[in-house]
């Protein structure tokens, strides 16, 4: 996270590496058409959650980092047990609080 929620609740944003799941195949699970995958299905409610200010998809162990803006830590939890874990491609979710924001730009190094 690059601001902690404090029990006072204020607002706080974090980040989530999320694993999708890839065993026998690419092919989502039966009922979806053929031509998703679950990388596909899961960029789909990515879209739809509005708690998701940010998606990069990553290289290595990981799938995906997602940076989440929520009103305080329990709907932080809401979000990962409701939304998150229950997603059918999901299998792994790891999270990730910022102790100190110290810096966030979006100014290029141009000289």
């Amino acid at each position: 996270m690059s601001r902690y929620s404090t029990p006072s609740g204020s607002a706080s944003d974090g980040s989530r590496n999320v694993r999708l799941e890839k065993r026998g195949g690419t092919q989502a699970p039966a009922g979806t058409p053929k031509a998703q995958t679950h990388g596909d299905l899961f960029r789909d409610a990515v879209r739809s959650w509005p708690e998701v200010v940010a998606r990069d998809a990553m290289t290595g162990e990981m799938d995906f980092l997602l940076r989440e803006q929520v009103r305080d830590m329990d709907n932080f939890s809401r979000f990962v047990q409701e939304q998150l874990l229950h997603h059918t491609s999901v299998i792994d979710v790891r999270s990730s609080f910022s102790l100190e924001h110290i810096k966030e730009t979006m100014a290029l190094p141009l000289r």
